[in-house]
């Protein structure tokens, strides 16, 4: 189970890599 404020965070750490990675 998952909090839903720590799901966010994942989320958010996620989309920051995968900008990095587009570039």
């Amino acid at each position: 189970f998952f909090n839903k404020e720590k799901l966010k965070e994942k989320l958010q750490e996620a989309l920051k890599t995968l900008g990095v990675l587009e570039g």
